[in-house]
Parts: C-alpha cells; structure tokens; sequence
C-alpha cells in the first residue's frame, strides 16, 4: 500500500500521476488526484468543461482536485492512464506555452550505477549516433526512429487535447540539415495526418541549447519566427529532447506572434542533470 503519510513534493522538472480516484456527489463528480498542478491542466484541456477545484482542507492524499458536471466520458479515464505512464513538464512560461509532455526522462539511475539511459533514451542515441552509435547502420538508425514516432504517436491518440492539434510545428536544428527533432516532427504530423509548419530560427548557425551559456539560452525565447498564419489554432511542437525549455517556449512564443490559441509540446525526453538528485531520491522512493 502506498504511503500517504506526508503531503505531495512535486519534481520541479517533471512528474508522472500517482494516483487518481472518481468521487460522485448527487449530480457532480470530483476528480481527486496525487500529482502535480501540472497534470489539472492537461485534464481541463482536454475536458474544457471541467473546473479545478480545491481540496478539502487538511487533505493530504489528494492534493488535486476536478469538479465534472457531467459524466466522466471514457476518454478521461484512458488520458488518466496516460499521465501515470508518461512525464507531465513544469511549464515556466504558461502565457507561451499550454502544457507539455515527455515520454520519459533521457537518463534513469541503474542498480546505483549512476544515470543510464532509459528505453526511451537509448532510441534517441542511436537516432543521433551517439558515442558508440556513431557509426550504427541506417537501417538500425531508422528502426529506432519508428520506435519512437510509434511511442509519440501512441501518446498524442491518447490525450484529446493533443490529437486535437491542427498543426504539427518542426523544430529546427543548429547544424544544417534536418534535425532529429525536426524528422521526428515530421512523421508525427505525417501519422496523425496534420499539416506541418516549419519554423525558422532568426539567426542562422547557432549552437546547440546544452552549450549555451545561461544568457544564450535567454536569446533562443525571442530566437524563432513563424511565416503561416496560425490564427485560432491549436499546435504542437514535437522534439527529441526537452532540456531547459528555452528551444520549446521559443517556438511557443512565435506560433503566438503567428496567431496560435494554443501550444502544446511533446517531447521524447526530458534530460536529467547529474548534479540535481534531490528531486530525483524523493521520485525513486516513491515507486517503492
């Protein structure tokens, strides 16, 4: 049985939901759940209808709370699944970007060996050709690449408010040619049969996020500009990684200037710094 015995800590990174229960009360229903603010806003995205709601106070096990008018329709319960199984992101700029998701975090700790890479991970390096994949077979490469537009494509017919996207946006990478991201953007918007929109950075060569300074990364917010009109549209960035947030509220921020309503991110990954292991000793202790 689960501890319950102390109020919720949310990872300030990303969190999966720990639990959830249905309450009926005469005509209303209350959602109750243990997670992470985060997770509220993904539920009234994809149910508009629905209203947070405060906890009763004193409540410790249910830090969390929805208020349904209505009866739960079944696609809630397959979303509430979702969000146990994939990673909801802390978003810092929500006038930006709406919510996001990650399927997991690129590296997971090991029988103490320190942080490996998860599945999920090990697809992106050899998708990449990283370290010893740096000379993996196409054929092994483009295997790995369909395990992961499978996963992210699993994940977005399983949220309403993603499958509801008008549009998919490429991330572009900082190296010419086409990114991982961006090829991954693509077949994901081939799949779920959505248009793609490319976006372009406002100077070209720059460096990849993770070698940027603080203030670089600062620079990438206002570093993109999208040419379609996106007026009153629901989008959805796809990329390999989602790191600080920089590249992702970037691109948010100019599918706003381009007229988007909305703006979703789903990312593969979400990296792990090494030297960051509070937040991760309280996630692992509460999976026991």
């Amino acid at each position: 049985m689960k501890d319950f015995s102390t109020d919720y800590q949310a990872d300030s990174r990303a969190n999966r939901l720990e639990d959830y229960e249905l309450e009926k009360s005469s005509t209303t229903w209350f959602l109750n759940l243990r997670g992470s603010e985060e997770a509220t806003r993904h539920i009234v995205g994809a149910l508009p209808r629905a209203k947070v709601a405060r906890p009763a106070a004193g409540e410790r096990q249910w830090p969390q709370r929805i208020r349904l008018d209505f009866e739960p329709p079944p696609s809630l319960t397959e979303l509430l699944e979702l969000l146990k199984t994939v990673y909801v992101i802390e978003i810092k700029y929500p006038d930006s970007l709406n919510a996001a998701l990650a399927l997991d975090f690129y590296q997971d700790s090991a029988d103490g060996a320190g942080p490996q890479p998860t599945e999920t991970g090990e697809w992106i390096r050899r998708v990449k050709r990283y370290g010893e994949y740096h000379d993996l077979p196409q054929p092994e490469v483009d295997a790995a690449g369909k395990q992961l537009c499978e996963a992210l494509f699993d994940t977005i017919a399983q949220h309403d408010w993603f499958a509801g996207a008008d549009r998919v946006l490429l991330v572009p990478g900082h190296v010419p040619g086409p990114s991982a991201g961006f090829m991954l953007g693509v077949n994901v918007a081939e799949q779920i049969g959505r248009p793609r929109v490319e976006v372009e950075p406002v100077t070209a060569g720059r460096k990849s996020a993770k070698q940027m300074t603080t203030k670089e990364r600062a620079g990438l917010l206002a570093g993109y500009r999208i040419r379609e009109d996106l007026t009153g549209e629901t989008v959805l960035i796809v990329d390999d990684l989602y790191q600080t947030g920089s590249t992702m509220t970037g691109i948010a921020r100019a599918a706003r200037r381009a007229g988007a309503t909305t703006v979703l991110g789903l990312a593969a990954t979400r990296t792990l710094s090494t030297s960051t292991t509070v937040d991760r000793k309280l996630r692992e202790s509460r999976r026991r």
